[in-house]
């Protein structure tokens, strides 16, 4: 299947779906929208392996926390969680400042905002590239997007939580071994965000004419947005600047 090959170690496929699906994006980025934001997307072919690698050792490596193969929910998890916690997209100034914007992100928060935001554009491509298996046939999974968009707002900000607790190492290695504390935390992120993305996929693709009676009743929620959610939900619209 590919984007973090089990039971075989690390493979070049892996690497090939991640750098294309992340192409895809850059492209579409710089080509369309970096004049009006002002900063162009630069990916780092040397840190997205590294994302892969990590990605093959989550799901080779004992302890298996996860089924073999796992899902492409989980393997599209997996990279969502990775490019949260060992970022491959940078930043780079494009030209002059365009009006009403600061361009460039400024501290490490607004860069994590934004490769959240990107990261969730790369959805249709990286499930475009994988298959499950039901019913003795593979199958692909075609991403449709969130349920609502009260659901896409609170997973945007379940993936800006992620934190690699690097500054916690040295004493948390004193009590337990660092690397398998890390795969732990790392599987229950993945597991996490696999759920919500298979939850998302089936809700928005269900042929049911009956609605939840709660889905829909987030106007007072919605009243309440802050700038960075208003654009959460619209960055990729090219709103009037």
């Amino acid at each position: 299947m590919g984007l973090f090959s089990t039971q075989q170690g690390y493979q070049e496929e892996d690497l090939t779906i991640a750098f294309e699906s992340a192409k895809l994006l850059v492209d579409w980025w710089n080509q369309e929208h970096c004049d009006m934001y002002g900063f162009k997307l630069c990916l780092s072919v040397e840190s997205l392996e590294a994302c892969c690698i990590q990605g093959v050792g989550l799901f080779d490596e004992a302890p298996h926390y996860f089924a073999s193969p796992p899902g492409p929910f989980k393997r599209v998890a997996a990279f969502l969680v990775l490019g949260c916690l060992q970022p491959f997209l940078g930043f780079e100034q494009n030209g002059q400042l365009p009006s009403k914007r600061n361009a460039l992100p400024s501290n490490d928060y607004e860069e994590r905002v934004w490769r959240v935001r990107f990261l969730l554009q790369m959805l249709p491509s990286l499930f475009a590239r994988l298959r499950v298996r039901v019913n003795d046939c593979w199958v692909k999974v075609e991403w449709k997007g969130f349920p609502t968009d009260h659901f896409e707002l609170e997973f945007m900000n379940w993936l800006k939580w992620l934190d690699p607790l690097k500054e916690l190492e040295e004493p948390i290695s004193q009590v337990t071994d660092w690397s398998q504390f890390q795969k732990k935390r790392l599987a229950r992120m993945v597991m996490a965000t696999a759920l919500s993305l298979e939850a998302s996929c089936y809700a928005s693709t269900a042929a049911c004419d009956a609605k939840h009676p709660l889905m829909g009743q987030t106007n007072g929620c919605f009243g309440k947005l802050s700038d960075e959610q208003v654009e959460d939900l619209s960055f990729d619209f090219l709103p009037e600047n």
